[in-house]
């Protein structure tokens, strides 16, 4: 019986996460694919989607921020890149604004 209670704990943590990537970041939308690889191919990435913005969430969290305001902090910050007489260079930001280094910082992003 502890083995079904659990498999059904997970089954709801499950459909948490793909409640929130619907939700939450109207940027990934459900896919309708019929072929299995395609199925696991979208299950994979909104999963590793999902995970990696619980992850900016939970270490942001003391900041205060808003999930949507992280991610778009995040996006935000760009690098150049620059092809002069076939070489490139690549111009990283120089200055970040105040919350997106607070970001950075509790993130362990090494700019580079």
């Amino acid at each position: 019986m502890k083995t079904i209670h659990d498999r059904y704990k997970d089954l709801a943590k499950v459909e948490f996460a793909f409640r929130t990537m619907k939700t939450t970041l109207e940027k990934i939308r459900p896919i309708f694919v019929r072929k299995q690889e395609r199925t696991k191919g979208h299950v994979f990435v909104a999963m590793l989607t999902y995970m990696i913005v619980k992850y900016f969430t939970d270490e942001c969290a003391t900041l205060n921020y808003t999930r949507e305001f992280i991610i778009e902090s995040l996006d935000k910050i760009n690098y150049l890149q620059y092809t002069l007489e076939q070489k490139t260079v690549n111009v990283l930001p120089q200055n970040l604004l105040p919350h997106q280094k607070e970001m950075i910082d509790k993130l362990k992003i090494e700019l580079k």
